[in-house]
C-alpha cells in the first residue's frame, strides 16, 4: 500500500481491505451497505473507483470532496498532512441554487453574513444516549460505548448521541449514507451545536467513521472546529488527540483532551488552541504520527505556548486502546517539552528525516 492508498483508507475511518499489491479494495462509503462484497478500487496512480455506482476520482482531494464530501479547504489540509501535494484534478465551483439548497439541507438557513460559519445540522433521528425510548439500536450502542471505557456521566456532559442510520447531503450534492451509529456533536464556545462527527457501531458498516458534510467558506469542518475546546479553560493544560474516543479516555482520566479529527491539524485548529491561552498544550497523536506532532508543537512552540509532544513506549496502542489508567501514565511519564534538543533525539530515534 501506497501513502496515496493509505491517506484513502485512513479518510474512510480504516475498514476492512484486501491489498492486492496494486490495488486496495475496500467498501464504497456512496453505495454504503446496500451491496454485498468490497468494489471500491484504490489504484497506485491515485484513482480510485466504485464498480457499482461508477463514481470515481483522480487524486486526494477529488476522492475527499467526491467520495466523503469534504470541503475544498479540509481536502487541502488532509492532502497536506499526508504529504500528497494540493494537486486538484476538478475546479471547485459552486452553483448559486446548488449552493442555497445544500445550506439549507446541511446548515442553518438563519445564516446572515456575518462572517461565523454556519453550524452543521446534526442528522435527522439522532438522540441522546441517556433518557431516550431504549430501542435494540440505542442497547447496542450503550453497550458499544461502554466497552470503549465512556461513562454514562460522560454521555450526559457531552451529549454523546445514536443514529439508526440516515442520509446527509454533502458538499457537492450527493447522498451520503450514515450508518447506525455514535453521534459526537462538537459545540461552540457559547453551548451551541456546530459539527458532528459518528462512529459506527461494530458490524453495522465497514465504515467506521464519517465526518459531517462541509461546505468551504461557509460551514463549521474538521479544519475550523476543535471537539471539547469549549470545555477548556484559560491557562489551562490541553491534550491535542486525533479521535473522540481519544479525548474521552484522557478526560475520565482527569486529562483536559481536545479532539481535532486526525492528523491533519489546520492552522486555524492551532490558533483556536492557541487563543484561549494555555498553560501547556500537549501532543499526543497516534504512534505513527510522531513527525507530525513534532510538526505542531513547533508550531504551537513559535506561537508562544509551552508545548510537549508525546512518544509513547506502547507502539501503536492509542489513548482508548490503553484505557484511562495508561493513557495517563503516557501523559504525564512519556511526554517532552518541545526544543530542538529534544526534537532532534527523537527524530533519531524514529528515524525522522528533516
Amino acid at each position: 500500500m501506497d501513502k496515496f492508498q493509505a491517506a484513502v483508507v485512513d479518510a474512510l475511518g480504516s475498514p476492512s481491505y484486501r491489498d492486492t499489491g496494486n490495488d486496495v479494495i475496500t467498501h464504497c462509503p456512496i453505495c454504503g451497505d446496500e451491496h454485498e462484497g468490497d468494489k471500491l478500487y484504490i489504484q497506485k496512480n491515485q484513482f480510485v473507483h466504485c464498480f457499482v455506482c461508477d463514481t470515481a476520482s483522480k487524486g486526494i482531494i477529488q476522492f475527499l470532496t467526491k467520495f466523503m464530501g469534504f470541503s475544498y479547504a479540509d481536502a487541502k489540509s488532509y492532502s497536506k498532512a499526508y504529504d500528497l501535494g494540493n494537486s486538484v484534478t476538478t475546479n471547485y465551483e459552486e452553483d448559486d441554487n446548488l449552493f442555497t439548497e445544500l445550506l439549507s439541507s446541511m446548515g442553518d438557513t438563519s445564516y446572515n453574513n456575518n462572517n461565523s460559519p454556519v453550524a452543521v445540522k446534526l442528522p435527522s433521528n439522532a438522540r441522546p444516549l441517556v433518557g431516550s425510548k431504549i430501542t435494540p439500536g440505542l442497547k447496542r450502542a450503550v453497550e458499544y460505548i461502554v466497552n470503549r471505557g465512556v461513562t454514562e456521566s460522560q454521555a450526559v456532559k457531552f451529549n454523546i448521541m445514536y443514529t439508526d442510520g440516515d442520509i446527509v447531503t454533502t458538499a457537492n450534492g450527493k447522498k451520503l449514507s450514515v450508518p447506525e451509529s455514535i453521534v459526537f456533536p462538537a459545540y461552540d464556545s457559547e453551548g451551541h451545536q456546530i459539527y458532528w462527527n459518528t462512529r459506527a457501531i461494530p458490524g453495522k458498516s465497514l465504515l467506521k467513521t464519517i465526518n459531517a458534510p462541509a461546505i468551504n467558506g461557509v460551514t463549521y469542518s474538521t479544519s475550523n472546529t476543535v471537539w471539547n475546546l469549549n470545555n477548556m479553560k484559560i491557562n489551562s493544560v490541553v491534550t491535542i488527540v486525533e479521535s473522540v474516543f481519544n479525548a474521552l479516555t484522557l478526560e475520565r482520566a482527569g486529562v483536559g483532551a481536545v479532539a481535532t479529527y486526525g492528523k491533519g491539524i489546520s492552522e486555524e485548529q492551532l490558533n483556536m488552541i492557541a487563543a484561549i491561552s494555555p498553560r501547556v498544550v500537549i501532543v499526543y497523536l497516534d504512534s505513527d504520527g510522531i513527525d507530525k506532532e513534532l510538526k505542531y508543537a513547533k508550531k504551537l512552540s513559535e506561537l508562544g505556548i509551552n508545548t510537549r509532544y508525546v512518544d509513547s513506549p506502547y507502539g501503536n496502542l492509542d489513548a482508548n486502546d490503553l484505557g484511562y489508567v495508561k493513557a495517563r501514565e503516557v501523559v504525564t511519564k512519556y511526554s517532552y517539552k518541545y526544543n530542538l534538543a529534544n526534537a532532534l533525539i527523537t527524530m533519531n530515534k524514529h528515524n525522522i528525516k528533516i
